[in-house]
């Protein structure tokens, strides 16, 4: 009877890993992806390849999935190293399920939530650290529960290496530890010792490459260029962490852990260490987050923990029907915010699901690139695009200008290959990105260049840089 379910199980899983694969296909390529960090990733990682030197994509240097990245773009660019998150993402569906059946009472439920989350769904088909560090993340988490601390420690300075700030979610681990008294505190000082000596080895390069002075100063002065008023730190962080799973599967989780708070509060008090684990690093990431409410990719990490959590409060049904509105946000947003322009306006709207608008996003990217190639403005001119390293990554048309405007940005602008000016080599025509100040904007004209402007970005380039939307040619992109 056991290997008759044994065969059941392992087919499921089989089928369900089927079922990522197809579903990613239509993500996978053209192009690294729709967050334009992917294209910087891209693009140091063929450097890497090419060269040999070793530099971040942006600060504080993601260096596990940077290097891994190298080989994978110089062989098959954009295809290659987004099946590779792909594949990485199938193997931490595989833990997953390791997990949820030696966890949690609804394996089957939880494992196709873990697989279909829609942010998990879009990332998992990009050229991005997240579905990496993820993985690592949960072998950790496996990794201690059976009190394997070695191993789950070397599993988080993995997972850090891939990206830095989950470092953090150690915590996991630590209250994951099923020992008590002295072992517990062998066990608490193994997975921080593998951690720690795990994640300097992954820094070496970081490190090697700009010392450990610059990098503190490099990331420090990127930390420091965030400047966000409480009150929109406030707003952002909760719109962003909302609609990172969904406004609908977000309200059911607000109000089930609220209503069955008790329970929660017995069920820790009765050392259900899963529980108190998954409490704890739903709490980090929701503080990390408030401290720099950027990208809701940031939140991943928090769907396994949201879904161990309710696997203790409610019944099958109640998780088929959560299940249910966290796919249901692939296809259908709800949203409260009309977008557009600098900055959005509150109001209700049904758009496009997270799926849906990644696969928007993505070929608008194609599209704007093919434009940008082919576009006959004219000579001295400077275009302000938006995202540049969307279009001039891994495009024959452009290079990176080493002329009079490569001092646009200062070196330490420079450094995380976000403000590179790119040249259209049969034009002199340059690409900039979205941000240039109103001093920049001055240089370029006094430099002898006219200004244009990509249609989409216009509204926040004038806002950014000061100046009257007539006052540069405007670009309508298709």
């Amino acid at each position: 009877m056991n290997s008759i379910r044994r065969i059941h199980s392992d087919s499921g899983l089989i089928l369900l890993l089927l079922l990522v694969l197809l579903t990613r296909l239509p993500l996978l390529g053209p192009g690294y992806g729709s967050d334009p960090d992917a294209w910087r990733v891209a693009f140091v990682s063929q450097r890497l390849w090419e060269t040999g030197e070793y530099s971040v994509s942006r600060f504080p240097g993601y260096p596990l999935h940077e290097i891994l990245s190298a080989p994978l773009v110089a062989a098959g660019g954009a295809p290659a190293s987004n099946v590779g998150s792909l594949l990485a993402f199938c193997c931490a569906v595989v833990l997953w399920r390791l997990w949820c059946v030696q966890h949690t009472s609804h394996a089957v439920i939880l494992t196709a939530a873990f697989a279909f989350a829609p942010i998990a769904w879009v990332n998992s088909a990009a050229t991005m650290d997240y579905v990496w560090s993820l993985l690592f993340l949960i072998a950790a988490m496996l990794a201690a529960s059976r009190s394997g601390f070695i191993i789950a420690g070397i599993m988080m300075g993995i997972a850090a290496g891939f990206r830095p700030s989950n470092a953090i979610l150690i915590i996991v681990p630590l209250l994951l530890i099923p020992n008590s008294g002295a072992e517990r505190v062998r066990g608490i000082r193994r997975i921080i010792a593998g951690a720690i000596i795990t994640g300097i080895l992954a820094f070496v390069p970081v490190l090697t490459r700009y010392g450990l002075g610059g990098w503190v100063s490099l990331v420090m002065d990127q930390v420091g260029g965030i400047n966000v008023p409480p009150g929109e730190r406030v707003l952002l962080w909760g719109y962003r962490s909302m609609y990172a799973i969904g406004p609908l599967v977000t309200i059911a989780f607000v109000v089930i852990v609220t209503t069955r708070h008790r329970h929660i509060l017995d069920r820790v008090k009765n050392g259900d260490r899963p529980l108190l684990a998954s409490l704890a690093g739903i709490a980090v990431l929701m503080a990390m987050f408030f401290a720099l409410p950027a990208e809701r990719g940031y939140l991943i990490p928090a769907i396994p923990f949201a879904l161990i959590v309710l696997d203790r409060v409610i019944q099958h049904r109640g998780l088929v029907i959560v299940t249910a509105l966290l796919l249901s946000y692939a296809a259908v947003n709800p949203d409260v915010v009309v977008h557009g322009g600098k900055r959005g306006v509150p109001g209700f709207n049904i758009r496009e699901g997270l799926v849906l608008e990644d696969m928007k996003k993505k070929e608008a990217v194609q599209r704007k690139r093919s434009f940008l190639s082919t576009e006959p403005f004219p000579d001295s001119t400077v275009v302000i695009v938006g995202f540049a390293s969307q279009i001039w990554v891994d495009n024959p048309h452009f290079e990176i200008d080493t002329g009079v405007l490569s001092d646009l940005h200062s070196e330490k602008e420079r450094r995380d290959w976000a403000h590179i000016v790119a040249r259209r080599k049969d034009k002199t025509a340059f690409l900039v990105s979205s941000v240039l100040t109103a001093e920049q904007i001055r240089y370029v004209r006094d430099s002898g260049f006219s200004l244009a402007c990509t249609d989409d970005v216009l509204e926040y380039a004038a806002f950014v840089g000061s100046f009257r939307p007539d006052e540069v040619a405007v670009l309508e992109t298709p």
